[in-house]
């Protein structure tokens, strides 16, 4: 099975293309921030002290949980291309089960996203050193990774029942295009939560993404946070942090270790759907071929 992970991460890191495509999204979102957001968003609170420094922790966060997702996601596309190609069934008359296929997909697919994850973090955190002198500590650093696998695993899970019923290359671009545009939205980049109606809001409230992006923010935003409170009345920063996504209002604004217990919630979930769905999933890819 191990030979079979890494064939998957070769089949990954082998196309160029690949692994461009999987990261536009989080490319398009750094570009739109620098041309037009982060001036918009500072103009919003001119007394507001450190602000740039704090759009640019705030912009990393939410890149951060769109790359998870993402390359996560791209990540499985050799699963749907074996399934397409008729190579399952090939696989199948080895000594591999369909399940522990399956387990070699998720696993690959979660390396993926954790090494991308890093590798965005390692170029975004470069350009804003020397750029805007950004600095992370020790302390941050691992509290990042540590997120970032759980970014990883969590991602997987729902990519793997959600490509699970995809059997074309050109079905699985279709569903890559979609879940890379409405990333932006639900991970609070593009717009702001707080400038979303409530009903948009909530429904954005029911998936991963805004928890991981207010989960990072919150991790790179705390010193920040911290020098803001001897500067800035209390009401005005929980007004800003609301209004921003760093921290969920769920009829009050979540913290960083209850973001953690609500996606393990969304992993054990997935997890539990995964053998449920997956029969049916198992049933298409035969079928399939």
């Amino acid at each position: 099975m191990l030979h079979f992970t890494l064939r998957c991460l070769r089949l990954y890191f082998i196309q160029k293309s690949r692994v461009f495509f999987s990261l536009l999204g989080a490319l398009i979102t750094f570009i739109l921030y620098l041309a037009f957001l982060k001036d918009n968003m500072a103009s919003s609170w001119p007394q507001l002290p450190g602000v740039n420094t704090f759009l640019d922790y705030w912009l990393l966060g939410g890149i951060l949980a769109i790359v998870g997702a993402t390359t996560s996601a791209a990540g499985l596309s050799p699963m749907v291309e074996d399934k397409e190609k008729g190579v399952l069934a090939d696989f199948l008359l080895t000594d591999l089960s369909y399940n522990q296929m399956q387990f070699g997909y998720f696993l690959a697919s979660a390396l993926i996203s954790l090494i991308m994850q890093v590798l965005s973090l390692s170029l975004l955190f470069t350009y804003y050193a020397l750029t805007a002198g950004m600095t992370l500590s020790g302390l941050q650093l691992l509290q990042l990774l540590g997120s970032m696998v759980l970014s990883a695993l969590v991602w997987t899970s729902f990519n793997v029942l959600l490509f699970g019923f995809v059997t074309s290359v050109t079905s699985f671009g279709h569903v890559m295009l979609l879940l890379s545009t409405s990333l932006g939205f639900f991970a609070g980049v593009y717009l702001p939560l707080g400038l979303l109606p409530q009903a948009s809001r909530w429904v954005i409230q029911v998936t991963p993404a805004p928890y991981f992006s207010s989960l990072f923010r919150h991790i790179l935003l705390a010193p920040t946070q911290a020098a803001m409170t001897q500067q800035v009345p209390d009401f005005m920063l929980q007004q800003i942090l609301r209004h921003t996504g760093v921290g969920l209002d769920v009829g009050f604004l979540t913290s960083a270790s209850q973001e953690v217990l609500i996606l393990l919630g969304f992993g054990l979930l997935f997890l539990i759907l995964m053998p449920i769905l997956g029969k049916f999933s198992r049933k298409l890819a035969l079928h399939s071929l």
